[in-house]
């Protein structure tokens, strides 16, 4: 999407009817009568505006009218376009616009993982009040802390020297998840991740598990790590790998790093004749809505997504309003849910500390 020179062209239709700049602006944003400009005067204006095919900027005029309102426009730049995701993101929104006497606009703006610098323009003042940018690879994380703009930005899961926080502690996931296996009593463990070098959670909550993993004395298996796409097939095709890779060898115990591939490994692990949680337990992370449905139902590390999507609107609206002038990082627990893929369904297992 291109923008459009609005001040230029103003000034060039300004000089072709011998009008100031302030007046075309006017009328041009539909203020003439307001400001008691002759009817003839806008008639020239408008006439010859339509003549030049003159585009107004839509974003700017929306947020003159939403700042006389004192009402902020934030964008929430999401990569990874996971309707459960975003459905969860917007569920914190709707807490926020419940409980505070604040009220915000909120704008989705997808962009694709690696390719946030194309976004560079829309990262402004011009387009929105502040953003929130969920899904960084390491390579959008470099050019956010590379760069410099004009509206308060606040990071989802991403940590920064530069930008406030809202995380989770990834690595902990990761160690979480290799604990409850081991007071379980398992010996060999797997994990199916997504994005290797690209996602920094996905690979933390990957280092968090195999360091653990490690301490608690459990093993993974030749071909027992798998590195697949954050999606239904990429799930079930990476779970199609581990049954081909481990055959004569499978864990008894598989960590999957997100909800959406552990659905699609289900189906795998159901057609290959592994019975879940009989020969096999399963625990994924994320603990969305879908998890408590799938048969079995999924064993999960919850994120507490609501609740920092809340934070990330109050901090931007802070700094926006004059209210927060330090950066900030804040960190969120997680917890487990316990259900039948991996324990008694229902119960919260809390493991026992490393030997």
């Amino acid at each position: 999407m291109k923008s459009n020179s609005n001040n230029s062209t103003i000034k060039a239709i300004a000089g072709a009817l011998n009008l100031s700049i302030g007046t075309v602006s006017i009328v041009l944003n539909g203020r003439g009568n307001e400001m008691r400009i002759s009817e003839a005067t806008q008639k020239r204006i408008l006439d010859y505006a339509k003549e030049v095919d003159y585009q107004p900027n839509l974003y700017a005029r929306r947020l003159r009218k939403v700042a006389h309102n004192n009402l902020p426009i934030i964008a929430v730049f999401c990569a990874a376009f996971n309707p459960f995701l975003i459905s969860r993101f917007f569920d914190g929104v709707m807490d926020y616009k419940k409980s505070s006497e604040e009220d915000v606009e909120i704008m989705l703006h997808p962009f694709t993982v690696n390719e946030l610098e194309k976004h560079k323009e829309f990262l402004s003042s011009i387009y929105y009040h502040g953003a929130i940018i969920m899904g960084l690879s390491e390579k959008d994380l470099a050019f956010v802390n590379n760069s410099s703009f004009d509206i308060p930005i606040v990071l989802l899961n991403r940590s920064t020297e530069i930008y406030s926080s809202v995380c989770v502690d990834d690595y902990g996931v990761g160690q979480k998840a290799a604990a409850i296996f081991a007071g379980r009593g398992h010996k060999t463990v797997s994990i199916m991740t997504y994005g290797r070098n690209s996602s920094r959670a996905a690979d933390l909550r990957l280092s968090g598990f195999l360091s653990s993993s490690l301490q608690y004395h459990l093993v993974l298996p030749p071909g027992g790590l798998i590195d697949c796409e954050s999606s239904y097939e990429g799930g079930k095709n990476g779970a199609r790998q581990l049954v081909e890779k481990c055959r004569g060898n499978m864990p008894t115990a598989l960590f999957i790093q997100d909800s959406t591939i552990a659905c699609g490994a289900l189906r795998a692990f159901h057609d290959a004749g592994i019975r879940i949680p009989e020969d096999m337990e399963i625990i994924t992370y994320g603990d969305n809505s879908m998890d408590n449905y799938m048969i079995p139902s999924l064993t999960s590390i919850h994120s507490p997504l609501e609740k920092m999507s809340t934070e990330c609107i109050e901090i931007v609206v802070n700094i926006i309003k004059g209210n927060q002038k330090k950066k900030t990082c804040s960190i969120h627990p997680v917890s487990v849910v316990i259900r039948e893929s991996c324990g008694e369904e229902g119960g919260i297992f809390i493991p026992g500390k490393a030997g």
